[in-house]
């Protein structure tokens, strides 16, 4: 018994220190982590500008305008309160590792601890092509990870319990929370859910909706609450929904709707894993969700290519719908391949390749990197210093352009609800309009004009140039 103990103690720190390694190595691309990076930060640096405006007492949409869910913004306030400097990249770090676990449970479910942690891996193939690090899917993927178990669970295994549907459901709410974008899994089997329970029981699940809909809420509500409370909810609509409603709809031509399919489809090698999941149906093994699975494998790429904007980090929803396929049908295949049974744990270890080699080249930048010091680059170097040396903590600044960096790394909020200029602005109820009236109401101490932005927008006629070269313009006292 002693011994047994020891094992699964021994087994338990073996996989906790294995998962902490690959998520470090994945982890350590984002931004959050040093300046060296080579992924783009723009983004990044905007959802922690507004994780540290809700530190420092700011409300989100109220006070500051981004198209993103509050979630994200609490995790980078979490993060920020943890650390200024590397508190996200922590809390990056600890959604990782929870999203390892989850889909190591899921292979679980069809392997051993061996062939469970080659899935997982095997699964991570695809991760260097979509990781940016600190984005909405990042975050997404550990609650996307808990909707596939729960579902496989619940069909498969017929774990039925109360508790776990509430679970599926606060899995779903937190990514509306983040990005409703990314519920094509929750779209697919709660449909299916209801479809077998009405061929079956001849009656439609209303418990089992009910308890759905009450796990759900517990993550939503809220939010919604809190935005209430602090007179937020309009901004939140307009921000949130309107914005996002308008932006998807710029770029959504056939043509570039085809294309980003096209390439989150072949670079996350969906093809090979539609394959397996057909295989499962011909061999009529779990026929129906199996079919729910292969819709599922189809939708969720198309629905991320809706807005016809082929971002990378888009494509990292479809990472953990892949380990279901290789691990269920890892069974099946062993079983016609009883010669060569460990062929198919070779080949799906060999997709993970790609990811060895994403970690090793990560690994090569970062920690030189923070051994030097973790230095900024020159230009952003001058001009957090410039900041630092003419304003105070409380002062308010202002970046025309589209890099929160500045904000972030001064610790400065800035003057407008509009901190950010970019082409997302003309997708606000009001457009540019509102924008200009909103950065010219409340004067900054600070303007800093980013390079190959346009200052048209701010009114200059009291400030003075005190930085030429860096186009830093301070208001006359």
């Amino acid at each position: 018994m002693k011994k047994e103990l020891l094992k699964k103690r021994i087994v338990f720190l073996g996989l906790f220190f294995l998962f902490a390694i690959i998520a470090y190595g994945i982890t350590s691309y984002s931004s959050t982590l040093t300046y060296s990076t080579v992924c783009g930060n723009l983004d990044s640096y905007v959802y922690r500008y507004m994780g540290m405006l809700m530190a420092k007492g700011g409300i989100p949409y109220r006070d500051a305008f981004d198209n993103k869910g509050p979630l994200l913004y609490l995790l980078n306030c979490i993060g920020y309160k943890i650390n200024w400097k590397y508190g996200v990249f922590i809390i990056e770090f600890v959604f990782m590792m929870a999203y390892l676990t989850v889909q190591f449970m899921i292979a679980g479910r069809f392997a051993d601890v061996k062939r469970s942690v080659i899935y997982t891996f095997a699964s991570l193939g695809p991760v260097g092509a979509f990781f940016v690090g600190n984005m909405t899917e990042e975050y997404s993927l550990v609650f996307i990870s808990v909707g596939i178990l729960v579902f496989i669970d619940y069909f498969l295994f017929d774990k039925k319990d109360w508790y776990r549907i509430v679970i599926c459901g606060m899995a779903c709410g937190a990514v509306l929370m983040i990005r409703p974008n990314m519920i094509a899994v929750w779209a697919v089997f709660c449909i299916y859910a209801v479809f077998v329970n009405i061929r079956e029981k001849k009656t439609f699940p209303f418990k089992t909706m009910l308890w759905f809909t009450a796990g759900a809420l517990t993550v939503i509500l809220p939010f919604l609450v809190w935005l209430g409370a602090n007179g937020a909810l309009e901004e939140f609509w307009k921000d949130y929904i309107l914005t996002n409603r308008n932006y998807s709809t710029v770029y959504n031509s056939l043509s570039n709707i085809v294309k980003s399919f096209k390439t989150y489809f072949l670079v996350s090698i969906s093809e090979i894993y539609i394959l397996l999941v057909l295989f499962l149906i011909f061999r009529k093994e779990n026929k129906g969700f199996n079919i729910s699975y292969l819709i599922l494998l189809i939708l969720n790429p198309l629905v991320i290519s809706l807005p016809g904007k082929g971002f990378e980090h888009y494509g990292m929803v479809i990472l953990p719908t892949l380990i279901y396929p290789v691990s269920a049908s890892s069974v099946s295949i062993k079983q016609l391949l009883k010669t060569k049974k460990y062929l198919f744990d070779t080949v799906a270890f060999l997709t993970g390749v790609l990811c060895i080699g994403f970690m090793i080249n990560n690994y090569r930048t970062t920690i030189p990197a923070l051994l030097s010091g973790n230095p900024r680059q020159e230009r952003d170097e001058k001009v957090v210093s410039v900041i630092l040396e003419n304003t105070e903590p409380e002062d308010r600044i202002l970046v025309l352009g589209f890099k929160d960096y500045y904000y972030v790394e001064s610790d400065r909020l800035a003057s407008s609800k509009f901190h950010l200029l970019n082409s997302i602005n003309e997708d606000y109820p009001g457009g540019i309009k509102a924008v200009i009236e909103d950065i010219n109401s409340d004067p900054p101490k600070l303007v800093i004009v980013q390079e190959g932005y346009d200052d048209d927008y701010f009114n200059f006629d009291d400030y003075i140039l005190i930085d030429d070269e860096l186009n830093i313009w301070m208001v006359e006292n």
